[in-house]
């Protein structure tokens, strides 16, 4: 027997095709349902590349809209009251410390507002 012929009975034994030779019906009958399966079930679909990273970019879209919308909000608030502190723009917002410190951050890099204070409680934001 050559080695092809081996590896192929190898598998089939790998299967289950051991309980047929046993004279095991139910392990025989096992084995056809799930190399009927194998064949006839399609597997599941995989969407395109495409259309993943279309998807993605929608995704994306849209969390950098909400994020530029939070912005301009935390700015239209500045301007209106003059200054914000990080514990206002949390609670304008609902958003985590972290948070709300890169939106002003963000606002501060655009050079649109200045951090009055070093650290801490006194750290305020006004409107350059």
């Amino acid at each position: 027997m050559n080695r092809r012929y081996l590896g192929f009975l190898g598998f089939l034994g790998f299967l289950g095709v051991g309980p047929l030779l046993r004279g095991d019906w139910f392990g025989a009958l096992w084995l056809l349902w799930f190399l009927w399966f194998l064949y006839f079930v399609p597997a599941s679909p995989h969407p395109s590349p495409k259309a993943a990273e279309r998807q993605s970019n929608i995704l994306n879209d849209a969390r950098t809209e909400a994020r530029k919308s939070a912005v301009e909000k935390v700015f239209a608030e500045i301007q209106q009251k003059g200054s914000i502190r990080n514990d206002e723009v949390q609670a304008l917002l609902g958003v985590s410390d972290a948070t709300a410190e890169r939106y002003l951050q963000e606002l501060e890099s655009e050079g649109r507002i200045v951090q009055v204070g070093e650290a801490g409680k006194t750290v305020s934001y006004r409107v350059t």
